[in-house]
């Protein structure tokens, strides 16, 4: 109560902004009046500037890789120092690419970091269309180890033709995940595949995981295939028990006219229509070559090497 009747009391002033905001969590934070957040304080920051053999002096310092403070923030970790850096460095130091063209944001990527503080760079400025000096894309190193839930939301923000682009080793998202990301690879394969990126045989050397991305796309197109049977044929071959009045409402479904409303029912149904439906026909024709020639080429080692076994008992 009587803290209450004080801040009502227009005699006793209000509380200051200071005394309101909560105690830091760490000792090496200070509260920044002008930037109303918690940063490091100068002297941590001066220590770890040294330790990475910076100038203290002059926040733009690069080491003999072309790393900025930025740079060496990000690959170890250091969120605290980004949000420093962030608050009172040079405003364009978040996207300054190193030697190898590498910005800060693809180094935290590269090294498979923190997802929250990737996430924090992107809402602060750090371009996710950025590529360095082998035209690796950050979607491409983020396919290595990123989650899933990681990639399918940078996919959404990335320029689309980095989905498919290969690096100047010829490394695309989908060959990255394939043979990096074992945990996430077919999920991303997936998410690829719907998005439009080609699937080539050179990403599935190894035959890693073409059974079962096989077996995902041929129950897609037998789901669609359903649903042409049962919502479009059965409109005219239907149950006899359905009345007449809505049997004349279903027919109006296989007129040209009403592709929209197909579409909707398709979507509902969660089949696969338009051009999502071309791009698992043609994945699911390269993964069935795929595992066809692998299995060819298996079988014709396992007949040279019974030859050659055979071969030997003879002699």
């Amino acid at each position: 109560m009587a803290t209450a009747a004080r801040r009502m009391d227009p005699t006793k002033g209000a509380p200051s902004r200071r005394a309101a905001q909560p105690p830091p969590r760490n000792p090496n934070l200070e509260w920044s009046v002008v930037h109303k957040q918690w940063l490091l304080r100068d002297e941590i920051v001066e220590g770890m500037l040294k330790q990475w053999g910076l100038d203290p002096a002059n926040l733009e310092a690069t080491d003999r890789t072309g790393h900025t403070a930025f740079h060496w923030s990000c690959r170890q970790g250091r969120s605290d120092m980004c949000r420093w850096l962030k608050a009172k460095g040079p405003t364009d130091l978040i996207n300054r690419p190193d030697n190898d063209g590498r910005t800060p944001l693809m180094w935290l990527i590269f090294g498979g970091s923190s997802e929250r503080m990737a996430t924090w760079l992107m809402n602060h400025g750090a371009d996710i269309a950025a590529m360095d000096n082998w035209e690796g894309t950050i979607f491409n190193l983020a396919c290595r180890a990123m989650s899933f839930r990681f990639i399918r939301r940078l996919a959404e923000k990335v320029p689309p033709e980095h989905l498919a682009m290969p690096s100047k080793y010829d490394n695309t998202p989908m060959g990255i995940a394939n043979l990096c990301n074992v945990e996430n690879r077919v999920e991303i394969v997936k998410l690829l595949v719907l998005r439009g990126a080609p699937v080539r045989p050179k990403d599935f050397a190894e035959r890693r995981p073409c059974a079962e991305l096989l077996a995902w796309a041929d129950d897609e197109l037998a789901l669609h295939q359903t649903y042409m049977s049962i919502v479009l044929g059965g409109v005219v071959h239907g149950n006899r028990d359905v009345a007449p009045a809505q049997r004349s409402q279903l027919r109006k479904l296989r007129g040209d006219g009403n592709v929209g409303a197909r579409m909707r029912i398709a979507k509902c149904l969660g089949v696969r229509v338009g051009p999502e439906l071309g791009r698992i026909r043609r994945a699911a024709l390269a993964w069935r070559t795929i595992t066809e020639g692998g299995e060819k080429r298996g079988e014709v080692a396992s007949e040279e090497e019974e030859d050659s076994e055979g071969g030997d008992s003879d002699a």
